[in-house]
């Protein structure tokens, strides 16, 4: 045989060798060892294989994830450490926000609209809409449930009146049109509400506070998990700029190591001199306490979050100074220590406006401080001016609504989640308990 045959020949085996690789790489049946074999051989085992057509459009395919790609004979014979690292190795970590291992009742992540049942149409769920407003495309409210269907039909008709109106939330979830709850109830009826949707295996994002008691939050505890769904507490103030940025500077160790920490949420409750005026909110069966699980829930969880450590111990003084058709508490200060060893204070009042020159937040450490309020917050190292930061202002609503809709598309745990719910919780409860005993309470 002459050289240029010879040459021609191996051309022609190089060839045949280069397509049975790309129809071994490009077939979804490949195995570990397959036998060699003929174009035509190869056209009947896979389907997908078009000869010279096929290998360039093979060639112009993206290949899939390293993870992803069949062990094939080709590619083990050629690349056997390659395949074998290929077909040991993980799939890559997920994000951090995620548990690793990927559990086994963890949502897998969805591309389908998010359909939402609005549980509670009073006036705390009209702060909510512009939220829901401003995830069009991502999530729309397809059903609204209160009571007194009116106010269920005026939230959907906000929301350009297309959703299904209901006064029973059972039935809601029994009609299987929604796949997330939006919870804003009297204090009361959270436990159960929650309890519910977790069994009828919807996504749940909930008002403050989680519920009134730590039997209810077991309960809670035990539907969300068995259920494999997600709750999100709508800690709204952690998602303002001020006290998240704030969250951020601190992890950052912009301070350096805090030691103390001050939250605050105050305001004078006004025309609430006739008996019932109050409402639901008037009755400590009704609502679960007073102030202190009500607006003082706020500077608790923000204390929580920006402190980025355990509680371990409260002691609280509470009492009703200014509202004498409240049958609870009007005003509370609380103090926390934390297990890093911060020790953090928190005021809230219906009995008194904003105090003068306090800020939502400040935080104390050994390189300086941060204080601030809503999107506004200065940095002052010690022994130096304070520097302000005009932050971007962010509805704090809006931006608890769309970090809740990107948690349900992923599958991933909230920042401000049922665990964080808890513990806000067992700090207020804690309080509650240090003032009827009159000391420190550990948690």
């Amino acid at each position: 045989m002459s050289r240029m045959a010879a040459a021609a020949v191996i051309r022609a085996a190089a060839t045949q060798s280069f397509l049975r690789c790309l129809s071994c790489m490009g077939s979804a049946s490949a195995v570990e060892e397959r036998p060699r074999m003929r174009p035509t051989a190869a056209r009947a085992a896979n389907p997908g294989f078009q000869g010279p057509a096929g290998a360039a459009a093979a060639i112009a395919r993206p290949p899939p994830p390293f993870h992803e790609r069949p062990p094939a004979s080709c590619r083990a014979r050629r690349f056997p450490t390659a395949c074998r690292v290929a077909r040991d190795s993980p799939p890559p970590r997920p994000t951090l926000s995620q548990d690793w291992p990927p559990r086994p009742d963890q949502p897998t992540r969805r591309t389908d609209v998010i359909r939402v049942g609005l549980v509670g149409c009073g006036g705390i769920m009209g702060a909510h809409l512009p939220g829901w407003k401003a995830v069009e495309g991502r999530a729309v409210v397809t059903a609204a449930c209160d009571v007194n269907e009116e106010s269920a039909r005026r939230r959907a008709q906000e929301l350009g009146g297309t959703a299904s109106i209901y006064s029973d939330w059972r039935q809601m979830l029994a009609d299987g049109g929604v796949d997330a709850v939006d919870v804003a109830l009297p204090h009361r009826l959270h436990r159960d509400a929650i309890v519910d949707a977790a069994q009828a295996g919807k996504h749940i994002l909930t008002e403050k506070p989680l519920c009134t008691t730590l039997d209810e939050a077991r309960d809670i505890e035990a539907a969300v998990k068995a259920n494999g769904v997600i709750l999100m507490c709508a800690h709204n103030q952690m998602f303002e700029p001020a006290p998240r940025t704030a969250r951020r500077w601190i992890a950052e160790g912009r301070i350096g190591r805090v030691f103390s920490l001050r939250t605050v949420d105050c305001f004078l409750a006004k025309n609430k001199d006739q008996p019932g005026s109050w409402g639901w909110r008037g009755s400590a069966a009704e609502s679960g306490g007073g102030c202190a699980l009500d607006t003082g829930y706020h500077p608790t969880y923000m204390l929580i979050s920006i402190a980025n450590s355990e509680p371990v111990e409260v002691v609280s003084f509470s009492a009703n100074y200014n509202q004498p058709n409240l049958d609870a508490e009007d005003t509370a200060q609380t103090m926390v220590r934390f297990a890093n060893g911060a020790v953090g204070t928190l005021q809230t009042s219906w009995g008194h406006p904003w105090p003068n020159g306090h800020w939502q937040i400040h935080a104390i450490g050994e390189l300086g401080q941060i204080f601030g309020r809503g999107s506004t917050l200065y940095f002052q190292a010690h022994g130096a001016e304070p520097e302000k930061h005009d932050l971007q202002p962010e509805n704090g609503f809006v931006g608890e609504i769309r970090h809740f809709v990107e948690c349900v598309e992923k599958g991933d745990t909230p920042e401000q989640s049922l665990k964080e719910g808890i513990t806000v919780l067992k700090v207020i409860l804690g309080g509650y308990q240090s003032e009827r005993e009159k000391r420190v309470i550990p948690l």
